[in-house]
């Protein structure tokens, strides 16, 4: 599966539910998904919303909580996190699968566009 078939199977709310685990697992993998696509998935719930959540973990690095049961699954969950901790507002924000925050282009297609570097805090050994 791409991730342009990915984004596809979850606005799908027909999609069975391994169609939108592969899809959660297919965002999850691709490094030029945003963190929009992975909020996303925490929207569909189950396995996909914790595939998300723990790649969100990583791409922010965020601590991760000592019992899984308290994982952040959450949208609102995850854009108070990204609002307090990566600059701007998590709409338009993207971070790197290796933790650096990247801004994407505000535009129409700014949630398919690959996000451009900025200048700014570095969501590295932020927790919470």
């Amino acid at each position: 599966m791409t991730a342009k078939e990915a984004r596809a199977t979850l606005r799908d709310v027909g999609a069975d539910l391994a169609s939108v685990v592969e899809a959660a697992a297919t965002i999850a993998r691709d490094t030029n998904t945003s963190v929009e696509d992975l909020l996303k998935c925490l929207d569909r719930g189950g396995l996909a919303a914790e595939t998300a959540a723990i790649e969100l973990y990583r791409r922010t690095k965020r601590a991760v909580p000592a019992s899984l049961r308290r994982l952040a699954l959450g949208r609102r969950e995850w854009e108070g996190f990204l609002a307090r901790h990566i600059n701007g507002s998590p709409s338009v924000r993207s971070v790197s699968r290796n933790g650096g925050a990247k801004s994407a282009a505000v535009n129409g297609a700014r949630k398919h566009s690959r996000p451009m570097a900025i200048a700014g805090k570095s969501a590295s050994r932020r927790s919470h």
